[in-house]
């Protein structure tokens, strides 16, 4: 998946349902994974956590129920 495209088109494909929210974290996570031990700019995060939250992003889009 392509992260280098503008916040506001990822969202759009989100609300589409081209993409998950799960989708779009865990290209996110292996990113970070990727690029973070040559920049260093990540102390931590909380896949777990975040995992959690996408699915719950993705429940709400299927029930209709996204936030603005």
């Amino acid at each position: 998946m392509d992260l280098t495209s503008p916040a506001h088109l990822l969202r759009d494909r989100l609300r589409a349902r081209e993409v998950s929210a799960a989708e779009l974290l865990e290209a996110t996570l292996r990113r970070i994974e990727t690029v973070n031990p040559a920049v260093n700019a990540v102390v931590g995060a909380d896949a777990d956590l975040a995992r959690a939250s996408a699915a719950e992003s993705d429940r709400r889009l299927a029930a209709g129920a996204a936030r603005p």
